[in-house]
């Protein structure tokens, strides 16, 4: 068996071979201004979360635990049920 390179290999579930480079993504996006976007959502929802932090002065492991069960909750209603 000849070992295939991770560079040219595809992926079957979404039909996209792994490639480096800037590609075009659905509605003229790039994958470089969705990393920015990722990046500056984390920034803001690490801000966010300092800032409950000391407005409740509870530990932040409290308060993240709190922001997994909210974020699970808004998952839960954006999906449909099947």
């Amino acid at each position: 068996m000849t070992a295939v390179s991770p560079v040219h290999q595809d992926f079957p579930a979404t039909g996209w071979p792994l490639r480096s480079g800037p590609r075009r993504l659905e509605g003229g996006r790039s994958a470089a201004t969705d990393a920015v976007f990722a990046a500056l959502g984390a920034l803001v929802g690490y801000r966010a979360r300092m800032t409950a932090v000391e407005a409740t002065g509870l530990p932040d492991p409290v308060v993240a635990v709190v922001e997994d069960a909210a974020a699970l909750v808004l998952l839960a209603a954006a999906v449909p049920d099947p």
